[in-house]
């Protein structure tokens, strides 16, 4: 009997200080944390002169989860046929592609910081490679770092709308670089599309209004009028 009292005791305890130390510290993870999100878009890319790659649209999705409050992880998986730009060089080999595909792959960090009560700004930084379909002498494969600027508009609940701006610098040569070395330089692009999650804004307080009833007493005092000095002085003049 004294141990099961003493292990209550020491349970509430440990309750009543975790208690107290939520108030004083609050925890990192909030209700917008490790909510999905899901999404596509539309996305234009303008790659370096040394790729001679004609500027070109394409689509692609994304998938993400919400890893700290404001903070999105997010995968992108783009694609594109871009038109070659170089000149006929009588080569069968190589004057017959005169297209080449391009899925480009992003993983970065994206933070999203609110502006209005309907518009978040969003910067990313993270990892961005270029998979062409085929190797060519003048688009190796390969990638390097990437950054996103853009904003959010919250359209309701669930569905927002982005339009964002990235670039990808393209590192230096490395072993997937065949057969050529790559050249350095930077990949721009924009994109714009829709993206369903449960991050938006904070619901507004609920105000719940009580109804207090006032109840009126009224007390008769006829008989304690009746009962004093002066009224029974009144009735014996009265009577005399």
């Amino acid at each position: 009997m004294r141990r099961t009292c003493a292990i209550y005791a020491a349970s509430r305890l440990a309750l009543s200080s975790l208690r107290r130390w939520r108030w004083q510290f609050p925890p990192l993870l909030t209700l917008n944390d490790r909510v999905p999100e899901i999404g596509g878009f539309g996305r234009y890319t303008k790659y370096m002169d040394t790729l001679k790659l004609d500027p070109t649209l394409g689509a692609g999705g994304r998938v993400g989860i919400y890893a700290f409050r404001n903070w999105l992880a997010e995968l992108e998986l783009s694609y594109a046929d871009a038109d070659v730009n170089q000149p006929m060089t009588g080569e069968s080999g190589r004057d017959s592609l005169r297209k080449v595909s391009d899925a480009m792959w992003s993983y970065r960090m994206t933070y999203n910081h609110p502006l209005a009560e309907r518009v978040k700004l969003l910067l990313g930084a993270g990892y961005g490679y270029h998979s062409y379909g085929r190797v060519r002498q003048v688009a190796p494969r390969g990638g390097g770092p990437q950054g996103l600027v853009g904003l959010r508009f919250i359209l309701n609940n669930r569905l927002s709308a982005r339009v964002e701006g990235t670039g990808t610098f393209i590192m230096p040569a490395d072993d997937n670089a065949k057969p050529v070395a790559r050249a350095t330089g930077l990949n721009l692009g924009a994109q714009a599309g829709l993206s369903l999650s449960f991050f938006t804004n904070p619901p507004k307080p609920r105000i719940q209004y009580d109804t207090v009833t006032v109840t009126r007493i009224q007390r008769d005092t006829s008989s304690s009028r009746e009962s004093t000095p002066f009224v029974s002085l009144a009735r014996r003049l009265a009577r005399s």
